[in-house]
């Protein structure tokens, strides 16, 4: 028995190609008194494919947080944050082999957002929320250098969830806890490669039809804690 393998360097898979990568992170807190307390991330990431001739060639990542959390007494507490991510890469295309001849910059936004508060009313049951937003937006950039494009501008891609939990945790006794949550969650996609195509859109080609995944969610939920 015999093994035939032909690789082509430059239409390997990005995660397998060869990279050269610099990242760095930067924490910092800060406690200005008992009850407030302040965290700051920074993250930041460069990746080349500089042996890659077709495929991804660079792709930068910059992402920061900032988030605190306050005690406003010994029964009530809040939480905040907020987060923004930048990733940006570039990736070179052929409509002959080993040729580029056409060139996409793709820039992705992420915007993240939250808050909740928790209050113990009193030595048996806590209640509490906890609010999320997380928004994303993807611009693509389309050259050619040749006559005849491969394909026309796209339209921004963009996703937002929005999510909120409502919590009560009732001590029963020693040895139970009881737990009732109310979660609802709406997430909604703008995708143009999915949205309106079906399996037959496309002459002579067969789709799979799939469409995005946007929904409206709710659940209620009872949870029992027994220790022993």
């Amino acid at each position: 028995m015999g093994w035939l393998r032909l690789s082509i360097d430059s239409w390997r898979k990005y995660n397998i190609s060869d990279r050269d990568r610099i990242s760095g992170s930067i924490d910092i807190s800060y406690q200005p008194s008992d009850r407030l307390a302040i965290d700051a991330n920074i993250e930041l990431s460069k990746n080349d494919y500089d042996a890659t001739l077709v495929g991804l060639t660079s792709s930068d990542q910059t992402a920061f947080m900032l988030d605190a959390s306050y005690q406003l007494n010994k029964a009530l507490s809040g939480h905040a944050y907020f987060g923004k991510e930048f990733i940006d890469s570039e990736q070179s295309g052929s409509q002959v082999p080993d040729q580029p001849d056409w060139f996409v910059e793709n820039e992705n936004t992420v915007d993240s957002l939250g808050f909740g508060i928790k209050w113990q009313k009193s030595r048996r049951l806590n209640l509490g929320a906890d609010y999320i937003f997380s928004g994303s937006k993807g611009k693509t950039h389309l050259t050619s250098l040749s006559p005849t494009p491969p394909v026309s501008a796209f339209p921004d891609l963009t996703t937002k969830l929005h999510s909120l939990k409502l919590f009560a945790d009732y001590k029963w006794s020693k040895k139970v806890n009881l737990k009732l949550s109310y979660l609802y969650e709406k997430y909604n996609v703008d995708d143009w490669s999915t949205d309106g195509v079906n399996a037959g859109s496309i002459p002579d080609v067969l789709l799979l039809g799939e469409s995005n995944p946007s929904y409206t969610e709710h659940m209620i939920g009872l949870t029992v804690v027994s220790r022993f």
